[in-house]
């Protein structure tokens, strides 16, 4: 499996970058195609210029989000772009340019007319997950791309401005900018969750994955309904506030150090404290590890419930609550917790329909 994002000018649109349609009415760009390769280094130096002045947007740093998690999991990752501009490598992202990068003007004139990438003709392989990010049918051949892809076994999603007939993977229509994050990508990778049997002796199962975020290994758990430590109080506030009427295919998700667990000090905090960034990737993993739960589950869970197992936590739980992965997908509910101070509070969420 391998994530690919191919990318588009509607990836970079946003940041004021030209589109298509805006090159090919343009005389700089007019004159770069017909110029001879000394004139068009010239020509090229002149287009590095002018896409120095834009900066990156959101979505080129969910794509730099998405390469990050994907490291940490050991997710194969690439990303093509048809843009020259630089901005996901400014959003400490990478790509390849299929056309060149302007960080590069003897490159725009090298691939100004045969792409350094030919994507028809790519190694396309079973459980590969590609992303079309703004692209058009005057940027690729999009059908046709499409049609290798799903022939080899992969799976096609397309963002862009409007729906196309001619092609049959999901299509997600809207501005990048409202449409496009990170947990929306990895909730479609099939995450491996194993299982823990018979752990109380009497037949109970308990699902777990193990990962790795700043050095730190952790584990998840998903507890069943029957081994959950929530208070009954808090529980049947989740279910009233979601209105979740089957008690019996509640979780409860868990993570802690690997090293706890082994030492038994459960949920001490980690010896060399995560950053805001490396936070972010945690709690992008937890989404996903989540997400391919319900997927897998042949359970088909009715609720998840989350508890902070220190107050210092509820910052943490309350931002990935209301983080747009998150909004996208769950209904969800903070359950303020007074029966325990030295714990923190929880958040409900189950599957919207």
């Amino acid at each position: 499996m391998r994530i690919v994002l191919i990318s588009g000018a509607g990836l970079s649109s946003t940041s004021g970058a030209p589109t298509y349609n805006d090159i090919l009415g343009h005389p700089l760009y007019t004159a770069f195609t017909k110029a001879d390769n000394e004139s068009a280094l010239n020509l090229a130096q002149q287009i590095a210029e002018e896409f120095d002045a834009f900066q990156p947007n959101r979505v080129h740093r969910e794509c730099a989000l998405i390469e990050e998690v994907c490291q940490h999991l050991g997710i194969p990752f690439t990303h093509y772009t048809l843009n020259i501009d630089t901005l996901i490598e400014r959003a400490n992202g990478s790509s390849t340019h299929i056309y060149g990068s302007a960080q590069l003007p003897a490159a725009l004139v090298e691939y100004r007319f045969m792409p350094q990438v030919d994507l028809t003709a790519y190694d396309w392989q079973p459980g590969d997950i590609v992303v079309f990010l703004g692209v058009s049918e005057q940027g690729l051949p999009l059908a046709h791309i499409e049609s290798v892809i799903d022939t080899a076994g992969g799976v096609v999603f397309h963002y862009n401005l409007e729906h196309r007939s001619s092609l049959v993977g999901s299509q997600v229509v809207g501005d990048l900018l409202d449409t496009f994050y990170c947990a929306e990508v990895l909730r479609h990778i099939p995450l491996p969750i194993s299982i823990a049997d018979n752990v109380d002796g009497l037949g109970t199962n308990i699902e777990f994955a193990e990962f790795t975020v700043g050095g730190n290994h952790y584990e998840i758990f998903f507890t069943p309904s029957d081994l959950m430590t929530v208070d009954d109080d808090m529980l049947a506030e989740g279910r009233h506030a979601l209105d979740v009427q089957d008690s019996t295919r509640l979780f409860e998700v868990k993570f802690d150090l690997s090293k706890n667990l082994e030492q038994r000090t459960y949920f001490e905090r980690p010896p060399n404290n995560l950053g805001l960034k490396e936070m972010n990737i945690l709690g992008q993993i937890l989404l996903a590890y989540i997400s391919s739960h319900y997927a897998c589950s042949e359970t088909q869970p009715s609720m998840y419930l989350a508890e902070a197992q220190y107050p210092k936590l509820n910052g943490f739980y309350k931002k990935l609550a209301n983080s747009n992965g998150v909004q996208l997908r769950w209904s969800h509910t903070l359950i303020d917790n007074p029966y325990n101070s030295n714990s923190g509070d929880f958040y409900a969420f189950k599957p919207k329909p």
